[in-house]
């Protein structure tokens, strides 16, 4: 499934490249190690060493702001908890 969308995009996917990226722009976007360590299963110290100051809080905005086009026929809408 995500090497038929890798290869429909023409991209050369990198080993753990997807949760590497999440790392990196969730920390830039939250500044909260403790959460981003929690989120991805890895450690404060981690994070510091491997993914602190890779992105800025506007890179990580615009990487999070990416969406599909159009509407999935096969997802049902679960509506936000108040």
């Amino acid at each position: 499934m995500i090497s038929g969308v890798f290869r429909s995009a023409e991209v050369v996917p990198i080993a753990n490249g997807l949760r590497h990226s999440f790392c990196t722009y969730r920390l830039a976007d939250i500044q909260n190690s403790a959460q981003v360590a929690l989120e991805a299963g890895n450690s404060p110290n981690m994070l510091f060493k491997h993914y602190r100051e890779l992105a800025t809080k506007q890179a990580a905005e615009a990487w999070f702001a990416v969406r599909p086009t159009g509407e999935a026929k096969n997802v049902i809408p679960i509506r936000k908890a108040a």
